[in-house]
């Protein structure tokens, strides 16, 4: 079972360096969607640094105050430090860089990769500390952070890489016994820590249970905290906090952590090992440059590209609209290029710069190397080729340069952090002014050394925040539109639809600007077509028209891997679905009947809701636009199938399509709307089939299913392809496709006798109807919006749909029916985690009480209503569910249905042919 919690934390906490990279996050997240219900932004106290363990029980403190409260699940993320290593962050903070991920859509930052990974994992009773500026991929492998005290996260990795971090050493429970910084290999085997040829890495993940909170925080209340709180202790929290915990602090008598690790000392330490975990660190500039340019070439990150540019090699272009020309060699890094007063940029190898937004009017130009990390002494030797601190320590050694002009006489710290290097001015002028550093052999003109200077540490406190959000906003803005006028990929437009509406400020109003939603409609219209880029036209007739047809079709309960036959989802990764096609109380629940009539237009006629209306004539006025409206089914279809002209009388396009000038169309549904099994789909895929059949055209399947999509699409109601597929052909089976524009799976069909449709098991499969009705588009639009903003977490999870679809056939192909209640029981768990609206508390109060006697249990489709499918522990836990449910039902709606595995699918009991099984057996792969 999966340890992931789909519904967002109760809070997260951000700490920052100083109060202005707080200013930027709060600016930053102002409209921002992230997995929290509350989100604190903690600066370190008066400006000076207390180390990640500071911070962290800082923000403890901050939890404790509300704790037995309304909090359950907390995450602390630390924002990055200084990010010294990182000049061309550090007025945000690193965890608001780019997404260093591939496949991140534009604007996508560090902070919602590393808080949508972590938000599914962090235990009931647990706040999770992570680093802000890596990303691990945790979702993936959903290690159980739960444990009684601290529960830590480690990678294995080989012995050069552990030789450069802190390093676990675990019995073989998991308990730790030791940690180290930075071992060497031999250090390593003294202690116990490699096995097969590997130790496990701190990744910087710290669980701690809400007791160990309460402790630590306790602990440190009479002194510790006093002194964090005025900025006169700093505590480092992968050094000091496991040594401490440990009994390996060691701190001289005095030493004001003394006392406070003797406090906490044998805390239970606990350590999860995940070998799939990535380890995606925006760490220096030079690893910057790695991620954002993985090849050759220009990465542009927000930014339009000059009409005059030139690039050898791989360089970063992040947040640039000025139209200047640009020359950039290998290793550079271009950021925050204002739109306006720009000179001519040409950058050297390995060297880049950032312009910032000063006070309301000002700029400043901030240069910096690959290697540079504002932190070393403006000495030589300095730092490589890579480097405009080197060139800064020749101009200071050769005395062109004196410590008088950099340095304040009583700062004791002489690197490129504390020395007063950055003009001010307008954006050429800085820029101009600064342009000597990257030369080792040019001296300072004398612009420079008149202007007003100021040291890095100033400048991250005049940053204009307002104005760098509104600088980089625009860039983001510019691109987006660039890029949207050249993309000619339906899908692709989707994505950058979706990213126009996030990244609209809130309550922005423009005339070339879409609003969010509007902007929403575009991105859902592009992926409908995608989907109708490919239609199946009507094929010339082969038969004449039926003058009465009839088609009945079974529902679709989906066991594993829904989500993945929804487009864009299956167009881009490919789809695995596990279904099966079943009957509810003996019979077929969908029946669509088209008659010949002399009565001229269509009559539509629907059964179950007692509703009917005529066609007369095509009057697009007319037509209704709400998908949910009832017979906006018909009309797509109608459409669909080329029989509704766009204008004019429909008995004439009858006459001359079927030789009569009416239809009558009869539907008739026994599931209630919104139940989960797949009723609007099939209803679809059997009225397609039906007019097909009276239009004397092939009846296939490739067709419904191709065309139900299509229809979807035309309806905006959205889906994929498996309710129809899972409907129309019998049986149990698994249900695959490629990636690519044409989705038409492939049928793996799955003997489920001695399983599912046993005598012993059958009767332990229990269909619940909860009585609440649900949209299956409002769930939906909200799980494709997450893929197409490639939210992390919402890729591993479909992954792992995926792979469950797989894993569930083989176990019902092994008759392994535990395996099954096990795949079953994660389904539904990764359903919750792409969408928590897929569950409530009247599913979760069902659920609950039944909960003693089941094996397992999901909801089909999208959920957040509809029906629960249930398998019992056993014949005799069957009949207690029953009782249990049917003594206190939630509702007057809700009841048991009997369903059967259906072995016929989709059929056509009267008139014309019926369905063909060629292509069946064509795309059938065998058991």
């Amino acid at each position: 079972m999966p340890a992931l919690d789909p519904t967002p934390l109760d809070l997260l906490i951000l700490t920052t360096a100083n109060a202005a990279q707080a200013r930027a996050l709060r600016a930053y997240l102002r409209g921002h969607r992230l997995p929290a219900r509350r989100v604190l932004v903690l600066p370190d106290p008066r400006g000076r640094r207390i180390g990640s363990g500071g911070s962290t029980l800082r923000a403890l403190a901050r939890v404790c105050r509300l704790v037995p409260g309304p909090l359950r699940r907390v995450l602390i993320l630390h924002s990055g430090g200084d990010s010294r290593r990182l000049p061309a962050y550090a007025a945000m903070g690193k965890i608001l860089a780019p997404s260093p991920l591939p496949d991140a859509t534009p604007g996508r930052t560090l902070l919602d990769d590393v808080a949508g990974d972590l938000a599914p994992l962090v235990p009931a009773g647990h706040v999770v500390v992570a680093s802000g500026d890596v990303y691990l991929a945790l979702a993936a492998e959903a290690p159980d952070l739960a444990g009684p005290g601290l529960v830590g996260v480690a990678i294995p990795s080989d012995l050069d890489r552990a030789s450069r971090h802190g390093v676990y050493v675990a019995d073989e429970a998991g308990r730790v016994t030791n940690f180290l910084q930075k071992p060497t290999r031999a250090a390593l085997r003294r202690a116990g820590a490699v096995r097969r040829g590997k130790a496990i890495v701190d990744s910087g993940v710290i669980s701690i249970s809400f007791r160990a909170v309460e402790r630590l925080v306790a602990s440190s209340r009479a002194d510790v905290l006093p002194m964090l709180d005025r900025g006169r202790l700093a505590i480092d929290l992968y050094r000091d906090l496991p040594a401490a915990v440990l009994r390996q602090a060691g701190y001289a008598r005095g030493h004001p952590l003394r006392a406070w690790a003797n406090r906490i000392a044998g805390l239970p330490f606990d350590v999860r090992t995940t070998p799939g975990a990535a380890f995606v660190h925006v760490g220096t500039t030079r690893e910057a440059v790695a991620l954002y340019a993985p090849r050759p070439g220009l990465r542009r990150l927000n930014a339009t590209t000059p009409a005059r540019l030139s690039i050898p090699g791989r360089a970063v272009l992040d947040s640039c609209t000025s139209a200047s020309p640009l020359h950039l060699t290998p290793g550079s890094m271009v950021v925050n290029l204002p739109s306006r007063g720009v000179p001519a940029i040409r950058s050297r190898p390995g060297l880049g710069l950032v312009m910032l937004p000063i006070d309301e009017r000002l700029w400043t130009c901030v240069r910096f190397g690959v290697d540079d990390d504002f932190k070393t002494p403006l000495v030589l030797p300095a730092p490589g080729p890579g480097s405009i601190h080197a060139s800064l320590a020749r101009l200071l050694a050769r005395g062109v340069l004196g410590e008088a002009d950099l340095f304040a006489p009583n700062d004791a710290d002489r690197s490129a952090w504390s020395a007063r290097l950055w003009p001010v001015g307008s954006p050429r002028a800085t820029l101009a002014s600064t342009e000597f550093m990257q030369h080792a052999d040019l001296v300072p003109p004398q612009a420079w050394r008149r202007a007003t200077r100021l040291t890095m540490r100033d400048v991250l406190t005049r940053v204009n925040h307002d104005r760098l959000r509104a600088r980089r906003a625009e860039a983001h803005a510019a691109f987006l539109l660039e890029r949207l006028r050249v993309e000619q990929s339906p899908a692709r437009r989707a994505s950058l639809w979706v990213s126009i509406a996030d990244a609209t400020p809130p309550r922005f109003r423009s005339a070339s600007w879409p609003t969010p939603d509007r902007a929403l409609d575009h991105a859902f219209r592009a992926v409908a077509e995608s989907v109708a880029a490919n239609p199946s036209h009507p094929p010339a007739p082969r038969h004449a028209p039926a003058r009465d047809v009839l088609v009945t079709c079974p529902a679709r309960i989906d066991l594993a891997g829904g989500w993945t036959d929804t487009p864009p989802i299956c167009s881009d990764l490919g789809g695995a679905v596990l279904n099966a096609a079943v009957s509810i109380n003996g019979a077929h629940p969908i029946r669509v009947r088209v008659r010949a009539v002399n009565s001229p237009g269509f009559r539509i006629i629907s059964t179950d809701l007692r509703r009917s209306t005529r066609l007369l004539v095509a009057d697009p006025a007319d037509r209704p636009r709400d998908p949910s409206h009832w017979d906006a089914l018909p009309r797509a279809a109608l459409e669909l199938r080329g029989l509704l002209p766009a204008h004019g009388r429909v008995a004439d396009r009858l006459m001359r399509r079927l030789g009569t000038p009416g239809l009558e169309i009869t539907l008739a549904s026994a599931l209630p709307k919104g139940s989960g099994l797949g009723g609007s789909s099939i209803l679809g895929a059997a009225l397609l089939a039906a007019l097909a059949a009276a239009s004397g055209e092939p009846v296939t399947h490739e067709a419904i299913i191709r065309d139900t999509s299509a229809l979807e699409q035309r309806m905006t109601t959205g889906g994929g392809w498996q309710d129809q597929a899972g409907a129309i052909i019998p049986g149990v089976k698994l249900l695959t496709t490629p990636p690519g524009p044409l989705q038409l799976p492939r049928i793996h069909p799955i003997d489920v006798g001695d399983t599912l449709a046993s005598s012993e098991v059958a009767p332990r499969l229990l269909l619940y109807y909860t009585g609440q009705r649900r949209l299956a588009r409002n769930i939906l639009r909200t799980v494709v919006l997450r893929y197409l903003r490639r939210e992390p977490q919402a890729l591993a999870t479909l992954a792992r749909l995926r792979d469950g679809a797989l894993a569930m056939a083989e176990a019902l192909r092994r008759r392994d029916l535990d395996a099954f209640a096990v795949r079953l029981n994660e389904y539904w768990t990764l359903k919750q985690a792409l969408d928590p609206a897929s569950s409530n508390d009247l599913i979760r109060g069902i659920l609950d009480s039944a909960r003693p006697h089941l094996a397992a249990a999901a909801l089909p489709g999208a959920g957040g209503g509809g029906f629960i499918l249930m398998l019992a522990r056993s014949a005799r836990a069957a009949t207690k569910v029953r009782q249990v449910l049917s003594r206190t039902p939630p509702n007057s709606a809700a009841g048991f249905h009997n369903l059967t595995i259906d072995p016929r699918g989709l059929c056509k009991v009267a008139g014309g042919q019926t369905p063909r099984s060629g292509l069946l057996s064509s795309l059938t792969t065998g058991v």
